[in-house]
Order: structure tokens, then C-alpha cells, then sequence
């Protein structure tokens, strides 16, 4: 999850030359599907939000692995706003956790 961001990027170009089909869900706050848009006819390719759990039950819905990259890459803002880092990082990977769990992903 947070697919589309530089460093995940190059994850997905990996899982496409090794002959997979890639799910990724990003909800484009600072990834760009120009890093990923040359795998596109290998790539699913999700907009949504791990803070809502439904969002994150559709994305692993199906699949066998998931790698998890989705966070806020601002510390500045966790000393502001400490809120913000909780809830856009302990949330939504609590919300994937709980999602995997859910629909059996190992």
C-alpha cells in the first residue's frame, strides 16, 4: 500500500518483471502515478485511504501479499501536529492489519 510514491515504485517495477499482477492503493498526498504509469497494463492501481477501513478491506480483498509503504513522510509534522502522524500512520496500518486478518492474508 502506498503504491505509487519514488521508493515503492521500484518495488512494483521488481513484482512486474517477475511476472505479477500488482494491486496498489495510495491516496496521492505526496505519491505521483507517473512512477508507476509504465506498468500500467500490469498494474491495479487504487485511490483511497487506509484511514477507512472499508478502503483498506477492498485493496487486500484477493490478494496473497501485501507490502506496506503508506505513511506521512513529514516529521515536522508530528512535532506540531502530533495527530496527524497518528492518525495517518497507527490508524491506517492498524486499518490494514485488521483488514488482512479479516480476509485471510498471510
Amino acid at each position: 500500500m502506498g503504491g505509487t510514491g519514488f521508493i515503492v515504485s521500484h518495488l512494483v517495477d521488481r513484482l512486474v518483471d517477475e511476472g505479477l499482477l500488482v494491486r496498489v492503493l495510495d491516496n496521492f498526498s505526496s505519491g505521483r502515478i507517473d512512477n508507476i504509469k509504465h506498468r500500467a497494463e500490469r498494474v491495479e492501481v487504487l485511490n483511497g485511504d487506509l484511514k477507512d477501513p472499508s478502503v483498506a478491506l477492498n485493496a487486500v480483498t484477493g490478494v496473497e501479499v501485501v507490502s506496506h509503504f503508506a505513511a506521512n513522510p513529514e516529521v515536522r509534522v508530528s512535532t506540531t501536529n502530533p495527530e496527524i502522524h497518528f492518525n495517518e500512520n497507527v490508524v491506517g496500518t492498524f486499518n490494514l492489519l485488521e483488514a488482512m486478518r479479516k480476509v485471510g492474508v498471510k
